[in-house]
């Protein structure tokens, strides 16, 4: 791994990272830890590699390695580079807050419910609806599941065909721990998820937990789904199954300067209209369950209610 020039930076104001981690504080030290990295100005590649070093030798025992990556991803997303301090500002700090606009109510009644498709139905809808046939789609398990290996690579098509048993066996492994995929495509088989390994930068991911659900679902509804010539287009609408609904919004863009312009002009659209979004959930390879999959901590499903597999 490449050495870092870190002498010009003022250690004083950074964060130590300590020798031995417990337990208990795996998510909280090595998140921290990333914060710092992103202050400083490291670059995302190293920032993940860092943290995955840090969760390998200090971590006892170690988080999954899914899980200590989300702990790098989560920083690089919610702060801005570069910006000094231990943490630094939030990143939607770097653009200037639209004009609030006037809220209409939206129309989930309106909305066809599709939850009583069963969970493999609403798990093959959901990926017709993101993906192509020929993309490549890469699936994540819990360590805790009853299969051994932890990602899953396949076509899409060979996901949403129903003769095909993969996709059945992968919810049923993940009955108690759960099972996500990357929302973009990926380049091929076997990568590393990562934001350069996305071959198609096309959806974002709006979540919101700072409402009750119900205001969350009719301000989607309102935003995201009416004609208003704003552009954005929801394409599958999920209940989590705990406390937020996941919106898949396309972007449609065509490098990374490009989606990370797109998806910020999103967030501030919806944050202007009473949708404040989670904003560590802007890079293109975020993980985010999929429709029909278990939530452990609740023992509820990710439920779809809305999709358009056409």
């Amino acid at each position: 791994m490449p050495m870092i020039d870190m002498s010009a930076v003022d250690e004083r104001r950074g964060y130590e990272l300590p020798s031995v981690i417990g337990s208990g504080t795996r998510d909280v030290e090595l998140h921290a830890y990333a914060s710092s990295l992103q202050a400083k100005g490291v670059p995302d590649e190293q920032i993940v590699a860092l943290v995955m070093e840090a969760n390998a030798e200090r971590c006892d025992p170690p988080l999954p390695e899914w899980q200590a990556r989300k702990c790098a991803e989560s920083a690089i997303g919610r702060y801005e580079k570069g910006c000094g301090g231990t943490y630094g500002r939030e990143a939607h700090t770097r653009t200037e807050r639209p004009v609030r606009t006037v809220r209409r109510r939206g129309r989930p009644d309106l909305l066809p419910d599709m939850s009583g498709m069963g969970p493999l139905g609403q798990a093959r809808a959901w990926l017709r609806a993101l993906f192509f046939p020929e993309d490549v789609v890469c699936l994540v398990l819990e360590p805790e599941s009853r299969f051994p290996q932890t990602e899953w690579y396949a076509y899409a098509g060979q996901l949403t065909d129903e003769a095909d048993p993969l996709l059945g066996k992968l919810l049923g492994a993940a009955h108690g721990c759960g099972l996500w995929a990357v929302q973009n495509p990926v380049r091929g088989f076997g990568g590393r998820r990562r934001d350069v390994d996305v071959a198609d930068l096309r959806w974002a991911l709006v979540e919101c937990d700072e409402l009750p659900a119900d205001e969350q679902l009719e301000r989607m509804c309102a935003l995201l789904f009416e004609p208003q010539g704003t552009g954005w287009k929801c394409k599958s609408l999920t209940w989590s199954g705990n406390k937020s609904w996941h919106a898949e919004v396309y972007v449609g863009a065509t490098d990374m300067d490009e989606y990370r312009s797109r998806v910020e002009a999103l967030y501030r659209y919806c944050d202007a209209n009473g949708l404040p979004p989670d904003r560590s959930c802007r890079n293109p390879a975020r993980l985010t369950r999929i429709a029909g999959a278990w939530r452990a901590e609740t023992g509820q499903r990710q439920e779809l209610r809305w999709c358009d597999d056409a």
